[in-house]
Protein backbone atom coordinates (compact mmCIF):
# COMPACT_ATOMS: atom_id res chain seq x y z
CA UNK A 1 0.00 0.00 0.00
CA UNK A 2 1.44 3.38 -0.97
CA UNK A 3 1.68 6.23 1.44
CA UNK A 4 -0.80 9.16 1.06
CA UNK A 5 0.58 12.04 -0.99
CA UNK A 6 1.38 15.42 0.53
CA UNK A 7 2.01 18.79 -1.06
CA UNK A 8 5.68 18.49 -0.07
CA UNK A 9 5.87 15.12 -1.87
CA UNK A 10 4.37 16.54 -5.07
CA UNK A 11 6.58 19.65 -4.90
CA UNK A 12 9.68 17.47 -4.51
CA UNK A 13 8.83 15.15 -7.40
CA UNK A 14 6.96 17.49 -9.76
CA UNK A 15 7.78 21.05 -8.58
CA UNK A 16 10.19 21.73 -11.40
CA UNK A 17 7.40 21.10 -13.92
CA UNK A 18 4.23 22.30 -12.09
CA UNK A 19 3.20 24.99 -9.57
CA UNK A 20 0.66 23.81 -6.97
CA UNK A 21 -2.23 25.44 -5.15
CA UNK A 22 -5.55 24.70 -3.47
CA UNK A 23 -8.49 26.68 -4.88
CA UNK A 24 -12.21 26.33 -4.15
CA UNK A 25 -11.94 22.86 -2.62
CA UNK A 26 -9.78 21.56 -5.50
CA UNK A 27 -6.06 20.89 -5.86
CA UNK A 28 -4.55 22.65 -8.87
CA UNK A 29 -1.28 22.12 -10.75
CA UNK A 30 -0.28 24.84 -13.23
CA UNK A 31 2.21 23.71 -15.85
CA UNK A 32 5.38 25.82 -15.74
CA UNK A 33 5.09 26.35 -19.48
CA UNK A 34 1.75 28.03 -18.63
CA UNK A 35 -0.15 26.09 -21.31
CA UNK A 36 -2.93 24.96 -18.97
CA UNK A 37 -3.60 23.59 -15.49
CA UNK A 38 -4.86 20.34 -13.98
CA UNK A 39 -7.36 19.92 -11.14
CA UNK A 40 -8.35 17.11 -8.77
CA UNK A 41 -10.24 16.59 -5.52
CA UNK A 42 -7.28 14.92 -3.78
CA UNK A 43 -3.50 15.06 -3.97
CA UNK A 44 -3.47 11.42 -5.10
CA UNK A 45 -5.86 12.34 -7.92
CA UNK A 46 -3.71 15.33 -8.82
CA UNK A 47 -0.60 13.16 -8.99
CA UNK A 48 -2.44 10.73 -11.29
CA UNK A 49 -3.50 13.64 -13.53
CA UNK A 50 0.08 14.96 -13.58
CA UNK A 51 1.52 11.57 -14.49
CA UNK A 52 -0.99 11.22 -17.34
CA UNK A 53 -0.42 14.79 -18.55
CA UNK A 54 3.35 14.54 -18.30
CA UNK A 55 3.31 11.21 -20.14
CA UNK A 56 1.36 12.71 -23.05
CA UNK A 57 3.00 16.13 -23.16
CA UNK A 58 6.11 16.53 -20.95
CA UNK A 59 6.88 19.88 -19.38
CA UNK A 60 10.52 20.86 -19.77
CA UNK A 61 12.34 20.08 -16.53
CA UNK A 62 14.93 22.71 -17.46
CA UNK A 63 12.41 25.50 -17.07
CA UNK A 64 13.96 28.78 -16.13
CA UNK A 65 12.12 32.01 -15.51
CA UNK A 66 12.79 34.69 -18.13
CA UNK A 67 16.36 35.93 -17.98
CA UNK A 68 17.55 39.45 -17.25
CA UNK A 69 17.92 40.18 -20.96
CA UNK A 70 14.17 39.67 -21.38
CA UNK A 71 13.55 42.61 -19.03
CA UNK A 72 16.16 45.16 -20.11
CA UNK A 73 13.66 47.54 -21.70
CA UNK A 74 10.78 46.86 -19.31
CA UNK A 75 10.07 49.78 -16.96
CA UNK A 76 8.94 49.26 -13.37
CA UNK A 77 10.70 46.02 -12.51
CA UNK A 78 12.70 45.52 -9.34
CA UNK A 79 16.07 43.82 -9.24
CA UNK A 80 15.89 40.33 -7.78
CA UNK A 81 17.45 39.79 -4.38
CA UNK A 82 19.88 36.92 -3.90
CA UNK A 83 17.62 34.97 -1.56
CA UNK A 84 14.35 35.52 -3.46
CA UNK A 85 13.29 31.87 -3.17
CA UNK A 86 13.69 31.64 0.58
CA UNK A 87 11.27 32.74 3.31
CA UNK A 88 11.74 36.19 4.83
CA UNK A 89 10.46 37.98 7.95
CA UNK A 90 7.01 38.53 6.40
CA UNK A 91 6.59 34.75 6.15
CA UNK A 92 6.65 34.09 9.89
CA UNK A 93 3.62 32.14 11.06
CA UNK A 94 2.65 30.71 7.67
CA UNK A 95 1.90 26.99 7.46
CA UNK A 96 4.21 24.64 5.57
CA UNK A 97 1.99 24.31 2.49
CA UNK A 98 1.68 28.08 2.11
CA UNK A 99 5.46 28.47 2.49
CA UNK A 100 6.08 25.85 -0.23
CA UNK A 101 3.71 27.64 -2.61
CA UNK A 102 5.25 31.02 -1.75
CA UNK A 103 8.79 29.76 -2.40
CA UNK A 104 7.73 28.21 -5.71
CA UNK A 105 6.07 31.45 -6.85
CA UNK A 106 9.17 33.43 -5.88
CA UNK A 107 11.36 31.01 -7.79
CA UNK A 108 9.12 31.17 -10.88
CA UNK A 109 8.83 34.98 -10.82
CA UNK A 110 12.11 36.36 -9.43
CA UNK A 111 11.49 39.97 -10.50
CA UNK A 112 8.35 40.22 -8.38
CA UNK A 113 8.06 40.62 -4.63
CA UNK A 114 5.51 37.94 -3.73
CA UNK A 115 3.82 37.70 -0.34
CA UNK A 116 0.82 36.05 1.24
CA UNK A 117 -1.34 38.35 3.39
CA UNK A 118 -2.86 36.45 6.30
CA UNK A 119 -5.17 39.37 7.15
CA UNK A 120 -6.85 39.53 3.74
CA UNK A 121 -6.02 35.93 2.74
CA UNK A 122 -4.66 37.09 -0.60
CA UNK A 123 -1.58 36.41 -2.70
CA UNK A 124 0.18 39.62 -3.74
CA UNK A 125 2.80 40.24 -6.43
CA UNK A 126 4.52 43.63 -6.60
CA UNK A 127 7.04 45.58 -8.64
CA UNK A 128 7.79 49.29 -8.24
CA UNK A 129 4.84 50.28 -10.41
CA UNK A 130 2.52 47.27 -10.39
CA UNK A 131 0.61 45.40 -7.70
CA UNK A 132 -1.49 42.32 -8.38
CA UNK A 133 -3.67 40.74 -5.71
CA UNK A 134 -5.55 37.44 -6.05
CA UNK A 135 -7.39 35.11 -3.72
CA UNK A 136 -5.48 32.05 -4.95
CA UNK A 137 -1.86 31.32 -5.77
CA UNK A 138 -2.85 29.84 -9.13
CA UNK A 139 -4.75 33.01 -10.09
CA UNK A 140 -1.72 35.11 -9.16
CA UNK A 141 0.57 32.77 -11.11
CA UNK A 142 -1.61 33.06 -14.22
CA UNK A 143 -1.80 36.85 -13.89
CA UNK A 144 1.98 37.18 -13.45
CA UNK A 145 2.57 34.94 -16.46
CA UNK A 146 0.28 37.06 -18.62
CA UNK A 147 1.79 40.35 -17.40
CA UNK A 148 5.34 39.16 -18.02
CA UNK A 149 4.41 37.83 -21.46
CA UNK A 150 2.84 41.20 -22.36
CA UNK A 151 5.86 43.12 -21.02
CA UNK A 152 8.21 41.01 -23.15
CA UNK A 153 6.02 41.66 -26.22
CA UNK A 154 6.11 45.41 -25.56
CA UNK A 155 9.88 45.32 -25.03
CA UNK A 156 10.34 43.69 -28.45
CA UNK A 157 8.60 46.59 -30.13
CA UNK A 158 5.99 46.95 -32.86
CA UNK A 159 6.11 44.66 -35.85
CA UNK A 160 7.45 41.68 -33.91
CA UNK A 161 5.20 38.67 -33.77
CA UNK A 162 5.65 35.43 -31.89
CA UNK A 163 7.12 32.90 -34.32
CA UNK A 164 5.30 29.66 -34.97
CA UNK A 165 7.20 26.39 -34.63
CA UNK A 166 9.93 26.26 -37.25
CA UNK A 167 9.56 29.92 -38.26
CA UNK A 168 12.25 32.52 -37.81
CA UNK A 169 11.49 35.89 -36.16
CA UNK A 170 10.62 38.59 -38.72
CA UNK A 171 13.52 40.65 -39.97
CA UNK A 172 13.44 44.37 -39.44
Amino acid sequence: MSEPRSLAFLAFHWGDAYVFSYVRDRWVALRRDARYFLTADTLDGLETAIETDYGRNPVSRDYDPPGAADYLAVPGTVAPSEDRGSPDDDDAGLDADTLIILCELRRAFPLWRIIYSTQTRTWIGQTRKTTLSHSSAVSLCIALTLVERRQRQLARGPGWTTPRWGDEPPHR
